[in-house]
């Protein structure tokens, strides 16, 4: 593993350039980067308004909030801060986030906590149903990001469950998992992981490239996108059933050529 590690940063350090994605793989592919920058999108919405509410709203306040949802809206997000009784749960606070520099604005009190729209109640149906699941987890505090399928969620709800990263400097390949959950958030459809261990270590400062592989897909996966873009490194990735190789970085994932083929 090392060697083949090894290996692939030597390529990509010397500056493989990529190829175009072969027929066969272009739709994964193209799926794949669309479905990593919308990831990373409400998680680093999440991540950003987070940090302001923590910032701006007192320790005892913060007390009566059961969690929140990140709500897309045109331009950006708004994260719902939801809390209140179990059986009447309303919104408390509310924090715009800016989709093009990912800007928390000031944290809005509401005067009262207003009833839950369709929406809202749904995204945090999937969310609790998500976060209530047992699984293999690789270390305490998964992030639990819900990405809506279709204009408000009319086709489901994808939740991931992410392994956090403890460091800036540290890339998690996994273990992460998704559920798909029906367009009323009231069960789960399909479920599946993205590796079959605990992937994660650190990266140097003056590291360019992380190498790895990957062995449950033919192709990479949001999951490759999203922590090229959290890391602002590319990944460079060998997927096992084919041998090929492949660059993610910014988002987008580049075809370089198989193992084995001379280059």
């Amino acid at each position: 593993m090392r060697s083949l590690i090894a290996y692939l940063l030597m390529l990509f350090s010397a500056g493989v350039s990529a190829e175009p994605v072969p027929a066969e793989h272009a739709e994964a592919v193209a799926r794949a980067e669309q479905r990593g920058r919308e990831l990373h999108a409400f998680d680093r919405a999440a991540w950003v308004a987070t940090d302001e509410f923590v910032d701006r709203i007192s320790k005892s306040k913060r007390k009566a909030v059961a969690g929140y949802v990140v709500v897309p809206r045109e331009g950006g997000f708004t994260v719902v801060w939801i809390g209140g009784a179990k059986d009447a749960l309303g919104a408390m606070f509310e924090t715009d986030v800016d989709g093009a520099t990912f800007k928390a604005a000031s944290t809005r009190k509401l005067d009262a906590p207003r009833p839950l729209g369709p929406f809202e109640a749904r995204l945090w149906r999937a969310r609790s149903l998500a976060a209530s699941q047992s699984f293999e987890a690789c270390r305490p505090g998964y992030n639990v990001t819900v990405v809506p399928v279709g204009i408000d969620g009319a086709d489901g709800f994808d939740v991931y469950l992410l392994a956090p990263m403890m460091s800036d400097d540290e890339v998690v390949l996994g273990k992460h998992y998704l559920l798909r959950i029906d367009p009323d958030a009231g069960s789960i459809t399909s479920r599946r992981e993205f590796s079959r261990s605990c992937i994660a270590g650190r990266m140097p400062p003056q590291a360019v490239a992380w190498g790895g592989t990957h062995l449950l897909d033919p192709t990479p996966t949001e999951i490759h996108v999203l922590v090229s873009l959290q890391t602002g490194k590319m990944l460079s990735l060998s997927t096992t059933s084919n041998s090929i190789m492949w660059s993610i970085q910014s988002g987008v994932i580049g075809y370089s050529g198989t193992l084995g083929s001379g280059r």
